[in-house]
């Protein structure tokens, strides 16, 4: 009868190798797996569906583990700062805004979609809102150019809402 390692190794436990056309055991407390006859095997697959659901959770920045961390309140400010220095693309869709400002209406691959990943607690999100480039303010026109040139980018934003989002469109 064949034989399959289930660890791995030369030394390795094996146990036999059945054909997939094989009738497996069925185990009334798993729900007809192979707990019955093999529960190394069992508790092996549950730790790795137990890593798997955590990396699940650290990989998808949408996840649960990102909505623990502390966010930005509506209306509060932070600063980003990315290095456009090689031309990189910014990565973000702005359009103008009022008070002479510019509302980011996306996030797309780039330097800011890199800053995002990064640094999940003070991540860029559509809504939110450019008052300051460079320490310039007050004229969004000047803030448009600062964010195209070569050069490092500190960028003030302030937390936007929603429903700026949806009021830009109209």
């Amino acid at each position: 009868e064949a034989m399959r390692s289930t660890s791995g190794g030369p030394a390795a436990r094996t146990r036999p190798l059945r054909p997939p056309s094989a009738e497996k055991p069925k185990s009334k407390a798993s729900g007809g797996g192979l707990c019955a006859v093999d529960a190394a095997c069992c508790q092996a697959d549950a730790a790795c569906t137990r890593v798997e659901a955590t990396c699940t959770r650290l990989i998808f920045p949408e996840s649960e583990v990102m909505d623990e961390l502390p966010a930005v309140e509506a209306d509060g400010e932070f600063d980003v700062v990315v290095d456009k220095t090689s031309g990189s693309p910014l990565g973000i869709d702005i359009v103008y805004w009022e008070n002479n400002t510019l509302l980011v209406e996306g996030v797309v691959p780039g330097l800011v979609h890199d800053w995002n990943r990064k640094n999940p607690t003070y991540r860029v999100k559509p809504g939110d809102i450019v008052i300051a480039v460079n320490g310039i303010v007050g004229d969004m026109h000047r803030l448009v150019d600062e964010c195209t040139r070569k050069a490092v980018l500190r960028i003030t934003i302030r937390r936007g809402t929603s429903g700026l989002l949806a009021r830009a469109k109209k």
